[in-house]
């Protein structure tokens, strides 16, 4: 319960007696700061060898500062140091075509991203597929729906078939001048490449 909301002050400090441990040879000496080391501890301290210690204990820090932008990229990418190397990637840009689809009234844009060119779609095709590349009509055929451009996909070892522009987005978000390796990185764990 609150008496009041003054506060008091004393017009002077009490004198601090000094404080007198009576527990001070029961403390451990190892962990504490207010004892000193039993005679037990001392012995065995002056009996175990001195040759284990290092000759000497000073060495040279390394640099704290990178010497290459590949030691960021290996911390990150999980392989060995002697491993990563620069991307052989780093010229690719992937490009894209414009595309409308109708129903025969409206007519939308579609996302570029569905339709690599066909110099793009070779390339994601040689890089991560067998080599062929085929042409198939977006969204399948018939329907009520017709796009202006066809769609290109890449044929995998396993068989499967995907979409060559949807591979060359993550290029395309993820250029190689500045994540350099993340798009490969990424189109392989999609795709199970390991």
């Amino acid at each position: 319960m609150v008496q009041g909301t003054s506060i008091h002050r004393p017009t002077a400090l009490p004198a601090v007696a000094p404080r007198i441990n009576s527990v001070r040879s029961r403390t451990s000496a190892v962990f504490s700061v207010i004892s000193r080391p039993s005679p037990t501890t001392v012995a065995s301290v002056k009996k175990s060898p001195a040759s284990a210690a290092p000759a000497t204990l000073v060495t040279t820090p390394q640099s704290q500062v990178p010497s290459t932008g590949l030691d960021i990229r290996q911390l990150f990418s999980g392989l060995p140091a002697s491993i990563v190397t620069a991307p052989a990637d780093a010229a690719f840009v992937p490009t894209f075509r414009t595309a409308t689809v109708t129903d025969g009234v409206s007519q939308w844009a579609l996302n570029h991203d569905y339709f690599a060119t066909k110099d793009t779609a070779q390339w994601i095709a040689n890089k991560y597929g067998t080599g062929q590349v085929i042409e198939t009509p977006f969204e399948g055929s018939g329907g009520p729906f017709a796009a202006s451009a066809n769609e290109y996909h890449i044929k995998l070892a396993d068989g499967r078939t995907v979409n060559a522009g949807i591979l060359a987005g993550y290029y395309e978000r993820n250029p190689e001048s500045q994540f350099p390796g993340l798009a490969d990185k990424l189109i392989r764990s999609q795709l199970g490449l390991g």
